[in-house]
């Protein structure tokens, strides 16, 4: 039995848990638009891409080169199952984003690794 129902896939056929593939779930947090943009009127208009950043405060080496096997490059589609900002799960293709600054790599782990990913489409669940 899956006790939490993150998931990851190269292509949504080939969706698995993040538990069966032995990476422990992540803090998370979901923003549906990508910057905040300041009107001449004094409100706030979010624009861009929802993006979701799946984050660890320590990741061993074994889980980060797993998840480093679905985004070889800085960036690659992928899907995803993660939950939305109202704590319900949702299945996405996404562009998965690979940290761009120096990682805290320790010996065996990395320290504060965080993924982000660029919301294309939701998937409506058969």
């Amino acid at each position: 039995m899956v006790i939490y129902p993150y998931m990851i896939g190269a292509t949504y056929e080939s969706m698995a848990y993040l538990e069966t593939l032995k990476i422990v779930a992540p803090l998370q947090a979901f923003k549906p638009y990508a910057i905040a943009v300041e009107r001449g009127d004094g409100a706030v208009l979010g624009q861009g891409w929802a993006q979701v950043k799946w984050y660890w405060s320590f990741i061993s080496e074994a889980e980060r080169d797993i998840l480093k096997g679905y985004c070889t490059g800085l960036s690659a589609e992928v899907y995803i199952r993660t939950l939305d900002e109202e704590l319900d799960w949702h299945t996405y293709r996404t562009v998965m984003i690979w940290p761009v600054e120096a990682e805290d790599r320790q010996v065996g782990a990395s320290i504060k690794f965080e993924l982000t990913f660029r919301i294309k489409e939701e998937i409506a669940e058969p």
